[in-house]
């Protein structure tokens, strides 16, 4: 019987997110956390935009 699966891959790699990262660290440190709010949202809309949905079959 064949089942499908699902899983969720991040298509960005680690060197390509962290840089990003350290200048919005870097931004809340200056501002004193007023950029940690726009922080979150930019993280959550890099993670939405950049996930692919993998679809599989496996053989139980």
């Amino acid at each position: 019987m064949k089942v499908k699966k699902y899983r969720l891959r991040l298509e960005k790699s680690l060197i390509d997110i962290f840089l990003p990262v350290l200048g919005w660290i870097f931004l809340c440190f200056i501002t004193f956390g007023l950029a940690i709010p726009f922080f979150l949202f930019y993280m959550v809309k890099i993670v939405i935009n950049n996930t692919v949905i993998e679809h599989y079959n496996t053989l139980d």
